[in-house]
């Protein structure tokens, strides 16, 4: 009786120490989460393969990152100039299962937790914060080692077995004191793998964040792989550290990409047959010219698609690659001063709606919030919203953004459609660069200008929330 006793009191104390670790992994996930990771691109077919192929040797040109993945190095720097794909490029190795069996013959015998972030400064506060970079870190690696949970928040997890489950807010001292003890438990019980993303992209102190890296990295099990533009401050941190630069690497990816694409094409196709050496030589033209910039190469592979489509001669497709200009600035410039006149005013109100939104808009809200009727918002009767119209409004405010706004703003999804309902999908701009183009001083000015009237988007925004808790 007394072993069986005290075999259910085991349990017992297994069940309420897997409740307690479930809850505090609850608090600290937050809505964003994983939305950053769903978002960047997949890698285009065969693209990217060569970072992970230990047969391919670049000597020179890079630092071999299979060698990386199995040695003791400590610290990976990927740069890049904007648009080149570093992300695309971090998630490619990330989700790899290439990429954990090679750390597995770093780790050896001890365990392998693989954390990761990407720093994200169109989306949320949480995505472009140290606050939500020391969050995702943390629920990665608890989700895989959740024992390591009442060591790394020891007074959470005494108040929460004591009294009940701890509700004060997140600070950054508290999350940074927890990241120190993940990472000293890297000397004892585990080998941690981190995954750092768009560090440029941070909203804070660079400085700050390469000392907590290069710090983390100082010890004998953790591995640290950043990617970034090369500003001073990451070259000054980690520039004598292992890395690649990836606009000199790419060059046979966006051959690859620019060929597939536009082979899609059965005007390229009857293009092809007419002009053979035309053809071989516009995607050598495109490759060369985009100088590793695969954002540039997607942009301009769709004005060329859509030339193949008005059947373009030979002359036109050339005129329209040579007009191209090959800094994404100046491309952002022509697209932007291809807005439509009749359509400016609207443009202008997207624009800043997408910026007060501060990366929470959805194709559904951006419906609400351009309605016509200042009103609806109050007469609007509290009655759920029928599929039907829910569709409806997404098929028209995704056509409204199309042909408003030259493709700096697009609706993509967060996660698969299987998970979440078109409406529900995010309006985001089309790269961080877009963003950053349309934010500058010169561009809001002239936005601004083409609204010339009194919008108040935060007062379109709260009409758009009064409405969705009508119809949810």
């Amino acid at each position: 009786m007394t072993h069986f006793s005290e075999h259910i009191s085991k349990a017992t104390e297994k069940d309420r120490v897997c409740q307690l670790e479930s809850q505090l992994l609850r608090q600290l996930r937050f809505r964003d989460f994983s939305d950053r990771e769903e978002r960047i691109a997949d890698s285009h077919y065969q693209t990217f393969q060569w970072i992970l192929d230990s047969n391919k040797s670049q000597t020179g040109r890079w630092n071999d990152f299979v060698e990386w993945l199995k040695s003791e190095d400590h610290v990976y720097w990927i740069a890049g100039k904007p648009g080149s794909g570093i992300s695309t490029l971090m998630k490619f190795i990330c989700n790899d299962t290439r990429t954990h069996n090679l750390l597995r013959l770093w780790s050896a015998k001890l365990p392998l937790v693989i954390a990761r972030f990407y720093f994200w400064n169109s989306g949320s506060d949480f995505q472009m914060s140290q606050l939500g970079f020391l969050r995702s870190i943390l629920i990665d690696a608890l989700t895989q080692r959740p024992q390591l949970m009442s060591k790394v928040f020891p007074d959470r997890w005494r108040h929460s077995s004591m009294l009940g489950e701890d509700l004060h807010p997140w600070s950054l001292l508290e999350l940074r004191k927890a990241f120190d003890v993940l990472v000293k438990q890297a000397n004892r019980s585990i080998k941690l793998c981190l995954f750092i993303d768009g560090l440029d992209e941070m909203d804070g102190d660079h400085g700050a964040l390469v000392s907590m890296i290069k710090d983390a990295a100082s010890r004998p099990n953790v591995k640290v792989c950043v990617g970034s533009r090369p500003w001073p401050v990451f070259e000054e941190g980690f520039s004598k550290e292992p890395g690649l630069m990836l606009r000199n690497l790419t060059y046979p990816d966006i051959a690859r990409f620019t060929t597939e694409k536009l082979n899609s094409s059965p005007g390229f196709q009857r293009l092809k047959i007419r002009e053979p050496q035309f053809s071989t030589n516009l995607i050598a033209d495109i490759s060369t010219k985009s100088d590793g910039v695969f954002l540039w190469v997607a942009l301009v592979v769709k004005s060329l698609l859509a030339g193949l489509t008005n059947c373009d001669r030979v002359s036109d497709l050339q005129r329209r690659l040579h007009e191209t200009p090959g800094d994404l600035e100046e491309l952002y410039e022509n697209m932007f001063s291809s807005i439509d006149s009749f359509y400016a005013k609207h443009a202008s109100h997207y624009f800043q709606i997408a910026r007060a939104a501060r990366g929470s808009l959805t194709a559904l809200g951006l419906s609400f919030a351009d309605e016509e009727d200042d009103n609806l918002a109050v007469t609007a009767l509290c009655i759920p919203i029928s599929q039907e119209e829910s569709r409806s409004r997404y098929a028209t405010i995704k056509r409204r953004l199309n042909g408003c706004c030259k493709g700096f703003l697009e609706i993509s999804a967060s996660q698969p459609v299987s998970v979440i309902d078109e409406p529900s999908f995010k309006v985001a701009y089309l790269h961080r660069t877009a963003r950053d183009f349309l934010e500058s001083q010169e561009i809001t000015q002239r936005i601004l200008r083409m609204s010339n009237d009194d919008f108040n988007p935060r007062t379109s925004l709260l009409r758009s929330s009064i409405l969705i808790l009508k119809t949810w």
